[in-house]
């Protein structure tokens, strides 16, 4: 990594660190597939509710929507763990 003003120069060898680079250059979607994660299948369950019929009647049980509040919350454990900020 390399600091030049306001810039942040992050060098990879293509063949070498194909994979570290393919992880930057495809970060903004890795994000965006979070995003969609959190809004798509954790915030039906505390707010509007879903718009699939089985999880609707799955989710009329409250044992399937303790389970999913906890996933939800190790969700968010696991990305704070890693300092990633989904909103900011």
């Amino acid at each position: 990594m390399e600091v030049k003003g306001n810039l942040i120069i992050l060098t990879f060898d293509r063949y070498e660190n194909k994979e570290e680079l393919n992880d930057a250059l495809n970060a903004t979607s890795y994000k965006i597939a979070l995003i969609e994660i959190a809004e798509k299948i954790f915030r039906p369950n505390r707010k509007y509710g879903y718009s699939d019929e089985t999880l609707i009647k799955l989710r009329e049980s409250n044992e399937v929507a303790e389970a999913i509040d906890i996933l939800e919350n190790m969700f968010f454990d696991i990305l704070n763990e890693r300092k990633i900020e989904l909103y900011e």
